[in-house]
């Protein structure tokens, strides 16, 4: 079954930590605090220990979690790094309980992972000097697949066989441009296939065949564009228009079909004298009948500051999304029409996450956050 992106923007969610950084301390306390089972006052149940892992991981709140990629309610890899040594590693879950495996590649910061077995599959991200880097297991071992020169942070990954895919890359230095890369076992490394135009940067790819797929990213807020989306089909990339007047671009993107699809993104909203920051909305954008249109939008309450981070499309008119305001996170489930919202507890700060049923849903964050949300409760694996 075709596994849509993940959507995990590694830029955006880069500038975050970024504006973070001098509030490290006390987030690294507070999350203790709150890890340590203060109540959570949201509108779900308490957070309950699972009884099914008989030997939990050792993660701590040094642990930064970035992407998850489950096959079904019972199996499934994420991937991270440990902030006290740098090291990168693999999570797998099945029979209940999630054990580690280490990385062959120190300072490696991964992003993204998408796995077919135990012994086959992919992780991509960058290194500590900016160059990206992905990460093929084939037979159970772990081996670099070289990217073009000039290749930058690896955002999204998406394979439509163990031996075939494409990843969208940013620029390593300022004068090269977010690109989209293609693997094919008979070449054996990535090659370019596209390069983005100048202040455009592709965060999203999403294969549906090696015949058809999606690529979307952000545009240049100060020329008020609307981002970018490119639609590969017959062996040629082509790059489609958005048409909103409030200038909302397409940042990660999930396909059902090649009939049906949806989209995130922000734009900006009204600066306010008071403003630290640039105030964003959310929009959420579903593709039907050939366009892309935006279903919905809004600001989040006080703060006016929104950051989509992931989309699953699920079943024909039924998504999932995950947003945050930049302190706290949650889901959004979109169904015939209705909306229905999942606050994360803890202020969990997300960062991935995957649907595996219509009620059944895995997140992912800093802190070495693994939350399982199922059927109006949380699950807390954290050690």
């Amino acid at each position: 079954m075709h596994q849509p992106s993940p959507g995990g923007s590694t830029t955006r969610i880069r500038g975050i930590l970024t504006v973070a950084s001098a509030l490290l301390a006390f987030v690294v306390i507070a999350v203790v605090l709150l890890r340590g089972g203060l109540p959570f006052s949201g509108k779900i149940t308490a957070v309950i220990t699972p009884t099914a892992s008989p030997t939990p991981l050792a993660l701590t709140p040094y642990d930064h979690l970035s992407n998850i990629d489950m096959h079904s309610p019972t199996e499934g890899w994420a991937t991270g790094v440990d902030g006290r040594d740098g090291h990168a590693y693999v999570l797998h879950y099945a029979r209940g309980a999630w054990t580690e495996e280490s990385l062959p590649l120190l300072r490696m910061f991964p992003s993204v992972i998408k796995m077919f077995s135990k012994s086959a599959g992919w992780v991509a991200g960058y290194d500590n000097t900016g160059n990206g880097v992905i990460l093929h297991k084939i037979g159970g071992k772990w081996t670099n697949s070289p990217l073009p020169p000039g290749a930058g942070h690896v955002e999204d990954l998406s394979m439509v066989s163990p031996d075939e895919g494409w990843a969208v890359v940013s620029g390593r230095t300022p004068d090269t441009s977010s690109r989209i890369v293609r693997y094919t076992t008979a070449k054996g490394t990535w090659a370019t296939v596209l390069a983005a135009q100048a202040g455009v940067t592709f965060f999203s790819i999403t294969m549906l065949s090696p015949d058809e797929g999606w690529v979307s990213g952000s545009g240049q807020p100060e020329a008020q564009t609307n981002g970018t989306v490119w639609h590969y089909i017959m062996g040629t990339w082509q790059q489609i228009a958005l048409d909103n007047p409030q200038h909302a671009d397409i940042e990660h993107i999930s396909m059902l079909s090649p009939d049906e699809g949806w989209g995130i993104g922000s734009y900006p909203l009204p600066h306010q004298p008071q403003d630290q920051y640039a105030r964003q909305g959310g929009a959420i954008w579903h593709y039907t009948s050939g366009q892309w249109q935006i279903i919905k939008n809004y600001a989040d309450d006080p703060s006016q500051l929104v950051y989509m981070i992931g989309v699953r499309a699920v079943a024909p008119g039924e998504v999932w999304v995950m947003e945050s305001d930049g302190t706290g996170g949650r889901l959004l489930h979109g169904s015939g029409g209705m909306w229905q919202t999942h606050l994360a507890p803890q202020d969990a700060h997300l960062s991935g996450f995957a649907v595996v049923g219509p009620d059944e849903a895995w997140v992912v964050g800093d802190g070495g956050l693994i939350l399982h949300y199922i059927s109006g409760h949380w699950l807390d694996y954290f050690a």
